[in-house]
């Protein structure tokens, strides 16, 4: 069983070999990354022995989820993406301010991060001193399902149901464009109607599959199923809301929990496993793909083309032009008549060249106009962007991986800005979106979306917790803020456990949890709505798997029954 060799590598990893190849690793990329480091060589070993013992920490004693993926999500947005680019000099993606790059202002931009870590370190100590002395129970162990008598019998019908409010929800928020990143509401419905899309897509859906994942466990189901139907949510969610993070967000949690519990299941060979992990890619790549063509013909402006096609058309259009010009400047100084009769052969060939390029640039700027009015040629033009970006799909998956973490660059933003106080902290905590406001944190950054206009588009650089806490100058704040915020984290995941008693859910809130820590700073007021959405969802499932719900349900079925 794969489940068996998985167990094998941790108790290998754990017992020194791995462990020890993986320190040498480490140690490899730390002392590259050194060389290239331009400020104090102990800041950056500090700061990269604080980030390590932050991951490290994750796996002491009991397991919090929410805990574990803040720690990675901040380990990616500091120190991967730091090594990367000491490593691999390239500019950053993100808007980082006025940052000078000076010594000084990396150690200080290191200190931060440094802090921030320490701050998730202490709260994790913290947390398992109270659940070893004041918590009777593991706050990391699931038992004891309570699953409702209807649903073992009600099973497949409820399995297909949860298909079906897949593909409504992805269809009718791809149609009406309620919820797509970085673009305006295209369709105001009836309130609460794009409120309760929005949520769907972002967390009813996995809610529900989440919750009939676990109850298969109950009942001695194969995850198989289950597990193929997490993979449909997120590639449909993901496509339809054009984010690409969404798969990764809907799908990790998800595996994080099973395979934390996979004992509890029915075991899958070797070959299931393989399949899971293989589809997993493929899903992610087809996703990912389509969401890149799909942001293309959106994000394009009135008369930039969208496709790889028209872009390819016009850099060797540009670069005929430049030869037929350097061309022409030659002819002039040319002497003899042989030489010249060769040079104008030349011409002729590249203005010939240069015009059939100019038709087909024309003609695709014609088709991408006649694409706004007829859905066949725009379903056409779709499909061919989406296999011409087919070979870059690793490449730009891997690009990525290192840069589209939250961290470090708004750290630099911030800590470039010369009026940083606890006024200025208060100023972000108080902040409200209003139409034709930009918000505060763009302005710090000198983002490019300052410029565009935010009744249409809702693109913004994200500073992060640590960044946003900084806005105060102090680095207390910024400890206590940090510790705070994983306190919470911790709150969190054992409200969830003590009211739904279900892993999946606590892995997948205890995500979205660490995403939005890790994300924090731009309007956080609305957090609170999004936060209450969560403890509805939370809530309802608790109330369906008490008595009190069972009764509730089995009544108004009876009820149902008895009218129809």
């Amino acid at each position: 069983m794969v489940s068996d060799y998985l167990c094998n590598f941790v108790k290998k990893f754990s017992n020194g070999k791995i462990a020890l190849l993986f320190m040498f690793a480490w140690l490899a990329i730390v002392g590259m990354s050194l060389q290239a480091y331009e400020g104090s060589k102990f800041v950056f070993t500090f700061f990269s022995v604080t980030f390590m013992v932050m991951l490290w920490v994750a796996f002491y004693k009991e397991f919090n989820y929410g805990y574990f993926f803040l720690s990675v999500l901040l380990f990616l947005g500091f120190w991967i993406k730091l090594v990367h680019h000491l490593m691999f000099p390239a500019p950053y993606l993100e808007a980082v301010g006025s940052f000078s790059h000076s010594s000084a202002a990396w150690d200080e931009v290191l200190s931060v991060a440094i802090v921030s870590a320490i701050g998730l370190i202490f709260a994790r100590l913290i947390w398992v001193a109270l659940t070893g002395f004041l918590i009777s129970r593991d706050t990391s162990k699931y038992s004891g399902v309570k699953v409702p008598v209807w649903y073992d019998s009600r099973r497949k019908f409820l399995w297909a149901g949860v298909l079906v409010l897949i593909v409504f929800f992805s269809m009718i928020n791809a149609t009406l464009g309620i919820n797509q990143i970085g673009l305006a509401p295209r369709t105001i419905l009836t309130f609460p109607l794009n409120a309760l899309i929005s949520w769907m897509l972002n967390f009813g859906l996995v809610t529900i599959i989440a919750t009939f994942l676990w109850w298969d466990v109950s009942v001695n189901r194969g995850p198989l199923p289950a597990l193929y139907v997490v993979l449909v949510e997120a590639l449909f969610s993901s496509v339809s809301m054009l984010s690409r993070g969404v798969f990764i967000f809907h799908v990790i949690p998800q595996l994080t929990a099973y395979y934390r519990h996979r004992k509890r299941f029915i075991s899958l060979t070797r070959w299931q496993a393989l399949l899971i992990v293989l589809m997993v890619a493929l899903f992610f790549a087809l996703g990912f793909l389509t969401v890149d063509t799909l942001r293309g013909y959106y994000y394009r402006s009135n008369t930039d083309d969208f496709r790889s096609l028209s872009r390819q058309n016009m850099d060797r259009l540009s670069a005929k032009r430049q030869e037929k010009g350097q061309l022409e400047a030659e002819l002039r100084n040319r002497n003899g008549a042989k030489s010249k009769l060769d040079a104008n052969a030349e011409l002729d060939q590249l203005e010939q060249e240069v015009s059939a390029l100019e038709a087909q640039t024309l003609a695709s700027q014609r088709e991408l106009q006649d694409a706004a009015q007829s859905m066949s040629t725009r379903v056409q033009l779709l499909f061919t962007e989406f296999w011409m970006q087919l070979p870059a799909v690793l490449k730009r998956a891997l690009s990525l991986a290192t840069d589209r973490w939250i961290g470090l660059e708004g750290v630099m933003a911030v800590q470039s800005y010369p009026d940083k106080s606890v006024a200025l902290l208060r100023e972000g905590l108080m902040e409200r979106y209003a139409d034709g406001i930009v918000p505060m944190y763009q302005h710090i950054s000198k983002s490019i979306y300052t410029g565009m206009d935010p009744n249409q588009w809702k693109f913004g650089s994200l500073p992060g917790a640590p960044a946003f806490l900084y806005y105060s100058g102090s680095l207390l704040v910024v400890f206590l803020g940090m510790t705070m915020l994983t306190i919470f984290l911790f709150l969190f995941e054992f409200a969830i456990r003590w009211c739904t008693n279900n892993p999946f859910l606590a892995s997948f809130y205890g995500f979205a949890a660490a995403n939005t820590v890790a994300q924090f700073g731009v309007v956080p007021r609305q957090i609170f709505p999004v936060m209450v959405t969560w403890a509805c969802g939370i809530a309802i499932v608790g109330f369906v798997q008490c008595r009190l719900g069972g009764v509730a349900l089995a009544r108004l079925g009876k009820l149902v029954n008895r009218k129809s």
